[in-house]
């Protein structure tokens, strides 16, 4: 008799077989308890495929390209393959054309497959790169494959999309040289007596006052006063960032010569400042060389094929993902700024310690190989926010440490961390016990002082919902909060916080009566009885310290991606349902359970062990 199982990807309403076996791909519960939740499966099992999908990048990047493997073929300096500045190579699962929680799915599809022995499979889905991997697998397992949704699905592959992706990476390259340009005299890059320097994105800075006596950065907080009270001097090298207090390099060099006025043993710099026409060309013919590279290997789909780590082959799903960072305007901003790096890093004096804001972005790679080629000394990286155990930007594949070439392969020195949640995330590998330091959370130090009202109450009258960067999950959350009121005996008001970066459009609401707040949310807090964050927010962090009922939403297309994920007593929710279950329930008490998540020490005493360690020396 034949064994039929029905994967459901997607959220259409459609009727199923309920004699087979039935896995739901994004959900976690269904009325009927027969049905299988994958991610739950997965959550589950977090640490095997965690793993196992590093082990799976790590072997990608050793596929074979004729005589080299695949990191050796992009290599653009010695011991930097452009194949870890891309975002498969930099393992960017947050954001949402990111494939790589699919992949993590049909890792373990594969084991489900291999324990049920299927003969035939059903997939209900519109992911045309689900579609093909899953159809190739079961083609590859003489298994039957069925799809009722697309009666066409296999995906056509043509070299001929490369051409307007080229035309677009040369519109942003002229884009990229418009706002960064000066029409003055360059600035020339100085040769201060400090040997530590510090590296951060230009943006997150507080104004400042004429009779401002340090610099005020909502990243680096109180440290610039400790660094200038130690009398330690200090290189700020920032990098440009385009947004609404700082259009365009103009004003942002007006910012910098504010800032290097306000103290003689702390200067600024804003490395795009230095861009020439030698830097753009050697960008420029830096992607041609990408590009072409590219070109050769499109369609060579067993470049994804990893038989010893799974059964699937991911070129289907992968290969928009990561030839579009090979030749696309993620392409073409990567060289510039491995240009911009390398011709300041090559010219500043030697620094004897670097700290940079870890959030692992590619120039941040660039920075860690170019720092090493210009020998200088030890590099701290320094994330500023939080870390999340899904977050696989801070994760490599065991082997990566154990490699002889670990001396050139672009790793920090150390990691210093701002608390105990986020030192254990990091110690996922063993091999990185050592790279671990402790400091205080800078940028979270306001909240050792910050008393929320009293909690105790068991009734819900006002819910502040904090808008997600991913616009999808503020229509699910908005979608979910609008059904729970409905379903609550109650009057209760609703105010929604969009994230800064996503305004949330008014056909989401479709009628729902909110308030919009813009406030910072520590201003906010103590107005409501509950604060409705997604699992990704970092700003459930801070209502969590504060001790207020906090209740996140989880999106199960992104696992449990919460910073607060395994910090006992925090409620997730998916469904109206279980959002209205948890208000019945009453207002959780969260100094019962709350546990230290950050280092807040006002006095930064970590802090200044790490300076004395490796600064005061230096000065």
């Amino acid at each position: 008799m034949s064994k039929k199982v029905i994967i459901i990807e997607s959220d259409l309403n459609i009727d199923v077989n309920l004699n087979s076996v039935i896995i739901l791909w994004n959900k976690s519960k269904h009325e009927n308890s027969n049905f299988f939740s994958l991610p739950l499966f997965v959550e589950e099992n977090a640490e095997f495929y965690k793993t196992k999908f590093l082990e799976w990048i790590s072997a990608l990047s050793r596929s074979k390209v004729n005589s080299k493997n695949l990191e050796a073929y992009y290599e653009i300096n010695k011991g930097l393959s452009f194949f870890w500045l891309t975002s498969l190579g930099q393992r960017c699962n947050i954001i949402e054309s990111s494939q790589i929680n699919t992949a993590i799915k049909l890792l373990a599809l594969e084991d489900v497959f291999k324990k049920h022995q299927f003969d035939e499979v059903e997939l209900i889905s519109e992911d045309i790169g689900l579609i093909n991997t899953l159809r190739d697998f079961c083609f590859n397992n003489n298994l039957k494959f069925t799809q009722p949704l697309f009666k066409n699905y296999k995906l056509k592959i043509s070299s001929i999309f490369y051409i307007p992706q080229f035309l677009i990476s040369i519109s942003y390259l002229v884009y990229f040289i418009l706002i960064r340009w000066l029409r003055y005299k360059k600035p020339k890059i100085k040769q201060e007596n400090s040997s530590v320097i510090f590296f951060d994105m230009f943006i997150n800075i507080k104004k400042q006052n004429d009779d401002s006596q340090y610099f005020d950065s909502h990243y680096w907080t109180i440290l610039p006063k400790m660094l200038q009270t130690m009398s330690i001097p200090v290189t700020w090298t920032h990098f440009f960032y385009r947004h609404k207090a700082i259009p365009n390099i103009r004003i942002a060099e007006q910012i910098k010569i504010k800032l290097n006025a306000i103290s003689s043993i702390q200067n600024h710099s804003i490395i795009d400042s230095f861009l020439s026409f030698k830097i753009i060309f050697s960008a420029f013919f830096q992607y041609v060389k990408i590009y072409s590279k590219t070109l050769m290997i499109w369609d060579k789909k067993n470049l994804f094929n990893q038989k010893h780590i799974t059964g699937f082959n991911f070129f289907f799903l992968f290969r928009n993902e990561f030839f579009d960072s090979c030749y696309g305007v993620d392409a073409i901003r990567t060289s510039l700024y491995f240009s911009l790096i390398d011709n300041y890093l090559s010219k500043i004096s030697f620094k004897k310690v670097g700290f940079y804001i870890q959030e692992n972005q590619p120039w941040e790679t660039i920075l860690l190989n170019v720092w090493k080629k210009y020998n200088h000394g030890v590099i701290i990286g320094i994330p500023h926010s939080t870390v999340r155990y899904w977050d696989l930007r801070y994760f490599y594949d065991s082997s990566i440490y154990n490699k002889q070439i670990l001396q050139y392969f672009p790793l920090p020195d150390f990691i210093a961390v701002n608390g105990p949640v986020a030192e254990q995330n990091l110690k996922f590998n063993q091999a990185s016990l050592t790279m671990v330091k402790q400091v205080e959370a800078l940028r979270y130090l306001h909240l050792k002082s910050h008393k929320a009202s009293n909690n105790s109450t068991k009734k819900v009258k006002k819910i502040l919902m904090c808008g997600d960067f991913l616009s999808s999950t503020n229509k699910k959350m908005i979608s979910c909060l609008k059904e729970a009121v409905g379903l609550l005996n109650s009057t209760i008001s609703i105010s929604v916080k969009p994230h800064p970066g996503t305004p949330i459009p008014v056909s989401f609401y479709n009628n729902f009566e909110v308030t919009i707040r813009t406030e910072a949310l520590q201003d906010l807090i103590n107005e409501f009885d509950l604060i409705f964050t997604s699992n990704i927010s970092s700003s459930a962090v801070d209502v969590y310290i504060s001790g207020k009922f906090l209740v996140q939403f989880i999106d199960w297309k992104y696992f449990n991606m919460s910073p607060l994920r395994g910090v006992y007593g925090i409620p997730y929710v998916s469904t109206a349902q279980e959002f209205v279950s948890i208000i019945n329930e009453g207002c959780l008490n969260s100094e019962d359970f709350k546990q230290d998540f950050f280092f807040t020490d006002t006095n930064l005493v970590k802090w200044n062990q790490l300076i004395e360690t490796y600064c005061k020396s230096s000065s």
